[in-house]
């Protein structure tokens, strides 16, 4: 595809939307809209035609439209718009795992002809993104024929020369492609991991938290949004709420030199444009010499991640980068992989066997 337009069709069954998503695509630069309708079948022949290469279509009817381009065989990639609201959360994320490229957010309120501007931050990206990866041809379903982990150059596979401290607890950081990712990766984690988990996923507030419930209903390990003054414990996975930051602290006892981890959210500005920030919570266990962190940077636009792990790697972190060919878009970890900070890269079918073994493999070592 190369640097060619990316022809979109925009489907909706409201007139008044369809004309305002098409005033989207009309400013966005390396785009042509190749038309606006309600889902018909007379669509989805233009779509077999091999006239469009992306759908923008509304939240409540992406699951429909991508099984009938599924059943079509077509290949056409298909960008959500979704509204701030529970229901909507939930059909989003059920079409992402369906395969949706992504979603965008309108804000509360939003009429026709209102916020432009965002949407077209929010959906140019993801075009380039689709582009990006049409462009190499890749097939996410190469990943499971690929080695299962990818070495940094200069390194062996010896644990005991590389690891400096005892894995203690894992962060990880994604944004695009996130909740499809993410539920690959806890479908593949253990019973029990011997060790507390934090997450930071781009996304909206509202999101988080049906996000969190789906893959505590897929997972033994137990999930959940983070909240003000959670205790970081083992087997427990945290994921921050959309909107806030997730930072730790220590809770020192009377007299105690030490102490668990607990919570602090807080609702300082954006960082790289986000909130929650990956580099937020690596900062801050950084800043409090947590040890032991098994720093996982995952799918997404952007560099959110990178300066978070160099300072968590003069504490002895260990780091691991998923592998290009498994991202939905390798921004993020092209970051940390660029930079020198990834000790390994892995790709996504495996990731989650690696990140139990690292764990196990070195949690003998804790004094």
């Amino acid at each position: 595809m190369g640097n060619e337009d990316v022809r979109i069709l925009v489907l909706d069954d409201s007139v008044e939307s369809r004309r305002a998503l098409s005033d989207v695509v009309a400013a966005m630069p390396r785009t042509v809209l190749e038309g606006a309708s309600a889902p018909s079948d007379a669509a989805f022949s233009r779509m077999r035609l091999g006239s469009v290469d992306i759908v923008l279509v509304p939240a409540q009817s992406g699951l429909d439209t991508i099984r009938k381009i599924r059943a079509r065989s077509l290949q056409v990639g298909v960008i959500l718009i979704s509204d701030a609201e529970e229901n909507q959360a939930r059909l989003t994320l059920d079409a992402l795992d369906e395969g949706a490229l992504g979603f965008v957010k309108r804000s509360a309120g939003w009429k026709p002809g209102d916020g432009h501007a965002d949407l077209v931050r929010q959906i140019f990206p993801l075009i380039c993104a689709y582009q990006a990866r049409r462009s190499v041809k890749l097939i996410r379903e190469s990943a499971a024929a690929a080695p299962t982990s990818r070495l940094t150059p200069g390194h062996s596979d010896d644990l005991a020369s590389r690891l400096r401290n005892p894995i203690n607890l894992v962060a990880v950081g994604i944004s695009t492609g996130g909740p499809e990712t993410l539920s690959t990766l806890f479908r593949g984690m253990p019973e029990t991991l011997g060790v507390p988990m934090l997450v930071v996923q781009h996304m909206p507030p509202v999101f988080t938290r049906t996000l969190a419930g789906r893959l505590n209903q897929i997972s033994s390990l137990d999930v959940r949004e983070a909240a003000q003054g959670d205790t970081v414990t083992s087997d427990s996975v945290l994921i921050a709420p959309g909107g806030r930051h997730m930072t730790v602290v220590r809770e020192y006892g009377l007299g105690a030199t030490t102490g668990p981890l607990a919570i602090r959210l807080t609702d300082t500005p954006p960082v790289h444009a986000c909130r929650p920030s990956v580099d937020v919570l690596f900062q801050s266990l950084a800043d409090q010499a947590v040890r032991g962190v098994l720093a996982v940077v995952m799918t997404g636009m952007g560099s959110d991640g990178c300066s978070g792990v160099r300072a968590l790697k003069k504490h002895g972190a260990y780091c691991i980068t998923q592998d290009e060919e498994s991202c939905v878009v390798y921004g993020m970890p092209r970051a940390v992989d660029e930079a020198g900070l990834s000790d390994e890269r892995v790709q996504l079918p495996h990731l989650a066997s690696r990140i139990a073994r690292l764990v196990k493999q070195t949690r003998p070592f804790r004094s």
